[in-house]
């Protein structure tokens, strides 16, 4: 029997049809597990698989204190947030869950469903790009129930998960960024998905749902919409929610992030909030970023600037600590000049302290406001654009400053850094793991990469000398193609995965055995086998597979990189100079590019179908391999402008490339040669001419990116 929860912490039975109709939703019964027997052997499989980093599955929350699953921070933080705006007098709430990516925030999420399965009627939507208006009618169906069968006290909240984890295989599901596709293959897709949002499900009773968002696009504000438009439409009036939507988001906390200190605080939220500090300095001490920065709001009855204080002498060991407290005068216009050269002077004694110890500064900036703090940040970045990367950042400046009013965080935050009490709670798991699967808990690598604080080098010491040597040998061979698009995928698309049988269609024919057929997929992968992980996905029991963990896909793709594998490269080295000593016979640019889009087409476009293509590389004003401008070493805004921005855009530290547009195709001009290039906005490419634009490089082949068109000829750079 299926039950859910109803009035007064009753439960009820959903009615056969209405549970049946429920396609786009995964609920999670009141009951679940409770009324049948456990299998322990598949119980087992499915810890294990977890723990090398497989998704969770509920049965993995099922087992209570013997569960696999370690509650992270945000747990306590999350159910009281949910709790809160269950209370609410509105229709629609939401709550926030940011995560990093392998920091076990969609876990989080799962975790905070079981808990609720008994108080709210929880569900999961099945696939993250779902038409939201046949989503939203199903919501309202699992909240109404029936009207003729249940009266309005047995209405209860949904509590609903929205996960984009799903094959990247998947084509039914598309979402097209990319104009130039074919528009008779993009109408065919339109319709099947037009004639699938048009099946008919029958009217049902209602129930608040608790909705987790686990995306990146704008599906949450598509579905506030297209719920409350249903819920006028069926005309229900209620003074609590009808939806909690969990919007359940990846983050990168390295650059920056906010911490709040609110009015009169206990000794126990100062407490929490100086560990949050401590942890969010170490999480950015392990990036490498030149510049971060983390801002410290707090109330005015709270003493913030304290706190503040007393961290920088707890790690005086570990970094160069510096404090300023004196104020930069912005206000007015007739202070901007000496506030410039006042910056612009700060910026040179912290750069020549940095340069002295050679070690991360850890700067507190006491009460100065936002926009100094962005000056600052600005002059150091300049200053430190042309420093060779390390491995570490130079500078974290914390700016601590006083408001007049700061509201409680509205969010829960999940990162790749452990707080203390979680390092002793993953310890004790270990432990515990240990003693129950001591032969099998060397390949738990996803729980060990957590257990060990997320380190750069534990994921790069699982890649072995052997598979270098094959990697190394075997440049072409299946394995090594797959591991390489496995490594791209989850480390640019955390969580995603393909299906088993796309991975065996890898596999050439010339490498099959001419007595037994086409080799396992396991055979195939042998060298890289133990940072795989196999498991099975859906109603249909599907077999998917990915790579234990993000950090795992990161080392991967670092290696193949170092390996000089791919076509964050020889049009970047190979692409027109003044002069190239010692390359007699270059290759033609304008034939790879004739191979190399295509062969991203044939390869890797239907598993990255409605993903965005980052920038990997900028092509830079120096020679050689210096002109190749990784993403990670221009400013934050730069970068927002070249994604974001128009023909305006000056980036100061990349050329500009002259071009010519024709038949609505873009082309970079070099003496004779003319090298097609793809514009990041189309619609940017309105008639023939001469033009310019910054030139960037993706996997799939150069983008043009701010193509500006030039009334005289070839005013852009000279490459």
């Amino acid at each position: 029997m299926n039950t859910i929860p109803s009035f007064r912490s009753r439960t009820i039975a959903i009615p056969v049809n209405l549970r049946d109709s429920l396609s786009c939703l995964d609920v999670v019964w009141s009951d679940k597990f409770e009324t049948e027997d456990i299998n322990p052997e598949e119980a087992r499989k499915h810890e294990a698989d977890f723990l090398k980093g497989a998704p969770p599955k509920w049965l993995n929350l099922a087992e209570d204190e013997n569960s696999p699953l370690v509650k992270r921070d945000g747990f306590n933080d999350l159910t009281q947030l949910i709790k809160r705006k269950n209370r609410k007098s509105c229709l629609i709430t939401d709550v926030s869950l940011q995560y990093q990516p392998g920091s076990g925030g969609s876990t989080l999420a799962m975790q905070v469903l079981w808990d609720f399965r008994k108080d709210l009627r929880c569900a999961r939507v099945i696939d993250s790009d779902l038409d939201t208006k046949e989503l939203s009618k199903q919501v309202l169906d699992l909240f109404l129930l029936s009207n003729e069968q249940h009266a309005k006290q047995d209405r209860q909240t949904v509590l609903l998960l929205l996960d984009t984890k799903r094959k990247t295989d998947n084509l039914r599901c598309a979402r097209v960024i990319d104009s130039d596709l074919d528009t008779k293959e993009l109408s065919k897709q339109v319709l099947d998905l037009f004639l699938l949002s048009n099946e008919q499900h029958a009217k049902q009773d209602r129930q608040t749902v608790l909705l987790l968002l686990d995306t990146k696009r704008k599906t949450d504000s598509n579905l506030r919409e297209d719920l409350i438009e249903e819920i006028h439409k069926r005309g229900i009036n209620r003074n609590s929610p009808v939806a909690i939507i969990l919007n359940c988001r990846t983050a990168d906390f390295t650059l920056t992030d906010t911490l709040i200190l609110n009015k009169k605080p206990s000794e126990e939220q100062i407490r929490r909030l100086k560990e949050k500090l401590l942890q969010q300095i170490r999480l950015q001490r392990k990036s490498q970023r030149k510049v971060a920065t983390i801002n410290l709001l707090y109330h005015k009855d709270s003493d913030g600037s304290t706190l503040a204080s007393e961290v920088l002498r707890d790690l005086r060991e570990e970094f160069t600590c510096e404090t300023l407290t004196q104020s930069f005068k912005t206000d007015i216009a007739a202070n901007k000049d000496k506030c410039a050269k006042e910056i612009e002077n700060t910026a040179n004694e912290l750069l020549g302290i940095y340069k002295t110890h050679k070690n991360t500064v850890l700067l507190l900036l006491d009460n100065k406001g936002e926009k100094p703090v962005r000056y600052l940040l600005k002059s150091l970045q300049l200053k430190l654009k042309r420093a060779n990367q390390t491995d570490h950042p130079a500078f974290i400046i914390i700016n601590a400053y006083q408001k007049n009013v700061v509201r409680a965080p509205s969010d829960v935050k999940l990162k790749m850094e452990l707080l203390p009490h979680e390092k002793e709670t993953f310890a004790q798991k270990k432990l515990q793991l240990e003693s129950k699967q001591m032969e099998m808990s060397q390949k738990f690598l996803a729980f060990n990469i957590m257990q060990r604080g997320f380190q750069k080098e534990d994921a790069e010491k699982l890649i072995t000398q052997k598979m270098v040597n094959h990697i190394e040998k075997d440049t072409k061979s299946s394995s090594t193609r797959l591991l390489s698009f496995l490594a791209l995928i989850n480390s640019y698309v955390p969580g995603s995965h393909l299906s088993k049988l796309v991975c065996e269609d890898f596999i050439k024919e010339e490498e099959w055995s001419t007595d037994e057929g086409k080799p396992l997929l396991e055979t195939i992968m042998k060298p890289s086998e133990d940072l795989l992980v196999t498991y099975s996905e859906g109603e249909q029991e599907d077999q998917c597979i990915c790579l234990a963990h993000p950090m795992i896909a990161d080392a991967c793709l670092k290696l193949f990189t170092e390996h000089n594998h791919g076509e964050l490269l020889i049009l970047l080295l190979f692409w027109p100079d003044e002069a190239q000593p010692g390359i007699t016979n270059p290759p033609n640019l304008e034939k790879c590019l004739r191979k190399m889009h295509p062969s991203y087409k044939k390869k890797y476009q239907k598993y990255l179908r409605g993903r965005y293509l980052v920038p990997l590389f900028f092509f830079g004003k120096e020679k050689g391999l210096q002109r190749l401008v990784h993403t990670s070493k221009l400013h934050q805004t730069d970068l927002e402008l070249l994604t974001e921005g128009d023909e305006r855009v000056e980036i100061k530290d990349l050329p500009r490339i002259n071009g010519q547009v024709r038949k609505h195709k873009v082309f970079a001009i070099r003496r004779k040669k003319q090298i097609p290039v793809t514009p990041r906005d189309p619609s940017s490419v309105c008639k023939p001419g001469q033009v310019s634009f910054y030139l960037g490089f993706t996997i799939s082949g150069p983008v043009a990116y701010n193509i500006r068109y030039e009334k005289n000829p070839f005013r852009g750079a000279n490459y």
